[in-house]
């Protein structure tokens, strides 16, 4: 079964998620030997981007990697997620991923991942700003089915995320790795 996001046409909807630790270019690789259609990058910190962090900027190598190549943010402000979306389209990404759906503490005790789910409205700026900046890239996001299991809020976020510009939605139902994707452009 084929998927198209924005104008990106993909052979099947096997996508390998960003993975912490683990999704680096040669493991994206042998994934897309292996028949995924994409990829994602580790989630990368947008402000560990801002200050030029070595480390970081690391995660962004994606030379032999087959195209589409695309790349994961995360982080709170709006307006530096804007920033380096559209400093990411030099990089050779063609899609650009923003994460609300991590729920590792150290990402939430900063407001960021799954955090941005208890946060619908700056959810909906940040995605709002992303897509402005990324232009004719396709913005996806990646979600929770909500903050806990007593706040459920995936469908009021995914509206915010449709009426945001989002071109797809990725939403993990349960602590397990599966995800649902819900294709919006």
């Amino acid at each position: 079964m084929g998927v198209r996001i924005g104008a990106l046409d993909f052979i099947n909807n096997v996508f390998m998620a960003p993975m912490a630790g683990v999704t680096d270019l040669p493991f994206r690789i042998i994934c897309r030997e292996c028949g995924a259609s994409l990829a994602y990058t580790e989630m990368v910190s947008a402000k560990a981007l801002s200050y030029g962090n070595a480390r970081t900027e690391r995660y962004l190598y994606a030379e032999g990697e087959p195209r589409p190549r695309a790349v994961q943010l995360f982080g709170k402000d709006a307006g530096l997620l804007a920033e380096t979306a559209a400093r990411l389209k030099d990089h050779d990404f063609d899609i650009i991923d923003i994460n609300m759906g991590c729920p590792a503490p150290k990402i939430i005790g900063g407001g960021d991942g799954s955090a941005l789910m208890r946060e619908p409205v700056l959810a909906g700026e940040i995605m709002a700003a992303v897509v402005k900046s990324a232009g004719d890239y396709p913005v996806t996001v990646k979600i929770r089915s909500g903050w806990s299991n007593q706040e459920k809020n995936a469908p009021e976020i995914a509206k915010i995320a449709e009426d945001s510009g989002i071109s797809a939605i990725f939403l993990n139902l349960s602590s397990n790795t599966t995800i649902r994707i819900f294709k919006i452009r």
